[in-house]
């Protein structure tokens, strides 16, 4: 059981982008907390959160690494990637065209094999250096 919904998991996260995917593998009710940002409160906040992002970012994808489970509790290490085509929901810079990556964690809890609470850890700082919304850190000076 446990390594079935380990697959259906990994599915959901990355094929995110597809809202049939998602309410196979996450609550209507869902809770994604994304420190620093506000939490995402269910489904249509998580699908609209989605849309923004497709906006934003041609091909927006999640690659999953790994995911370590016990019990109705699991962890995930992946990376996001896409290219910067558009506008973003988080910073007001133009596009850049580029590829973008980020490195994340994800870490949830399921109920009845759905993800019913999330906690979504990504690196937005290199995010938005890679697309120029937050210069360049020292590169080792100091």
């Amino acid at each position: 059981m446990a390594e079935e919904l380990k697959a259906r998991i990994k599915q959901g996260f990355e094929g995110y982008g597809d809202p049939d995917v998602l309410e196979e593998v996450f609550a209507t009710d869902v809770v994604i907390h994304r420190p620093p940002l506000p939490d995402l409160v269910g489904m249509e906040a998580f699908k609209e959160w989605g849309a923004g992002v497709a906006q934003a970012y041609t091909n927006p994808r999640i690659i999953v690494h790994e995911i370590i489970m016990e019990g109705s509790t699991g962890a995930l290490r992946g990376a996001w990637q896409g290219e910067h085509t558009g506008s973003s929901p988080l910073v007001d810079v133009p596009p850049t065209g580029k590829l973008v990556v980020s490195q994340l964690c994800a870490f949830f809890r399921a109920e009845n094999d759905k993800i019913v609470e999330l906690w979504w850890v990504q690196d937005w700082l290199g995010l938005f250096m890679q697309i120029g919304a937050v210069p360049p850190l020292g590169g080792g000076k100091g």
